[in-house]
């Protein structure tokens, strides 16, 4: 199954909040608890966790987080020298 999963594109682009989100998804938190985080509902978080998953082409949170382990968000990336 590994095999047929492709990464994403290179030119897949999250927002920094979605880059926000997945961060907690990382940490384990729930859709309540991240909405609590950061003070938004919890359709707006799931909303966000459902476009992260989209444009990713994974159907499960941990994927999603397993996707973009050592990618950085596009406010702190690094430009190319």
């Amino acid at each position: 199954l590994a095999a047929e999963r492709s990464s994403p594109a290179p030119d897949v682009r999250l927002t920094s909040r979605e880059f926000e989100i997945v961060e907690l998804l990382a940490e384990g938190l729930s859709n309540k608890e991240i909405a609590q985080r950061l003070t938004i509902a919890v359709s707006t978080v799931k909303n966000h966790v459902h476009s992260i998953l989209d444009k990713l082409q994974v159907t499960r949170r941990g994927e999603a987080v397993a996707q973009l382990r050592g990618r950085e968000a596009p406010d702190t990336a690094q430009p190319d020298p």
